[in-house]
């Protein structure tokens, strides 16, 4: 397939995902090129053009902006500079794909998703489990009121992260791989960089699914977070009311070592039944009050977290597939979840989602 039958990618940042999954996902995508990679850091940026031998590869992220052949791009750099990124992107005219999370703060979140209403430009956000057939299975049942109004939500996230936080990204060399680049000792273990630790590096995951599959948001939350001897948190702990009146519970930690396996579950609870997610297993039960229960069948290794998964919804998108202004709304309500967490936790106090905080 030639350039010229394809939709070009621009990728805003060469750490770690971009270089192992958004990048090698373009380049065996459906439909999709490589049309350039920005970095501010020299080192990053000439290991990814010299591993993926991009048409332009520059130190300045305007340069893709206004390349015509740029019609989408992905954003993966430190989170607290996804909402700037973000936003001259759209304001470019560009499709934009952001990791996650999608900013630190709320009110950044809603600007980007008025700009892009405003550009007829579709905001995607990285959350991989949105795109696997069990997520989508699970959406399907709580939303179309199978269990009944949700009443109930535990959700649970224990993975191996700790290293990150310290600084010491190469002590996951072995596991991850790091292929290109790996992270940045400060991209994770830095608060001015991060936004902190495991809230907004792996409860968005979390949070993130809640949302999504129920189409609710959050309206208080209470937190208990620890830093241990981090400057970030690395255990957290959350009670919340949803929008509905729904309450809920949500931990994580990311204190797992290698070796060992990872928790990451979902329970969905309402009047008429309930749903068991469990993301890292791929296992799937629905079970309502008549007495049925639905075994999705298991998801295989390939199929349980799906890398290639946003960066080929933003190529579709580009390639004149459809979009809706919804399409970040439980990444908003996420973002906003987790800053009122991060206040609760701070305060002491009980604290208000959204915007009025009040």
């Amino acid at each position: 397939m030639t350039h010229e039958s394809t939709t070009g990618i621009g990728v805003i940042g060469t750490g770690w995902w971009a270089t192992q999954f958004h990048i090698p996902a373009i380049l065996s995508s459906r439909g999709g090129h490589l049309a350039g990679i920005a970095d501010q850091n020299h080192d990053r940026l000439l290991a990814a053009s010299t591993a993926f031998e991009p048409r332009l590869a520059t130190t300045d992220h305007r340069d893709l902006l206004e390349d015509d052949d740029v019609t989408g791009v992905v954003i993966a750099t430190p989170h607290s500079s996804h909402f700037g990124l973000a936003k001259d992107a759209l304001t470019a005219g560009k499709h934009v794909l952001v990791e996650k999370p999608l900013t630190l703060h709320g009110e950044e979140a809603r600007e980007l998703q008025e700009l892009a209403r405003a550009q007829d430009r579709a905001l995607l956000v990285g959350h991989t489990y949105q795109h696997t057939r069990h997520a989508k299975r699970a959406r399907e049942v709580v939303r179309s009121g199978a269990i009944g109004e949700v009443t109930f939500v535990s959700a649970l996230f224990a993975s191996m992260v700790t290293a990150y936080y310290q600084g010491n990204p190469d002590e996951y060399r072995a596991v991850f791989n790091f292929p290109v680049n790996g992270p940045s000792p400060d991209t994770y273990s830095n608060p001015a960089l991060s936004g902190g630790g495991q809230a907004w590096t792996q409860m968005t995951h979390l949070m993130d699914m809640v949302f999504w599959v129920t189409g609710l948001s959050g309206d208080r939350v209470f937190a208990r977070m620890e830093n241990r001897d981090l400057d970030v948190d690395l255990i957290d702990s959350m009670s919340f009311i949803l929008s509905n009146g729904a309450i809920g519970t949500a931990g994580s930690t990311g204190q797992l070592q290698a070796g060992q396996g990872q928790q990451q579950e979902l329970r969905y609870y309402g009047t008429e039944g309930y749903v068991l997610q469990e993301l890292i297993n791929g296992t799937l039960t629905i079970v309502l009050n008549d007495g049925s229960v639905e075994e999705v069948p298991d998801a295989g290794p390939d199929e349980i977290y799906p890398t290639g998964g946003p960066v080929q919804s933003l190529i579709d998108v580009c390639s004149g597939g459809a979009f809706g202004p919804e399409t970040a709304d439980s990444s908003i309500a996420t973002v906003e979840f987790l800053e009122a967490a991060y206040r609760s936790s701070s305060s002491g106090r009980d604290e208000r989602i959204g915007s009025s905080n009040a």
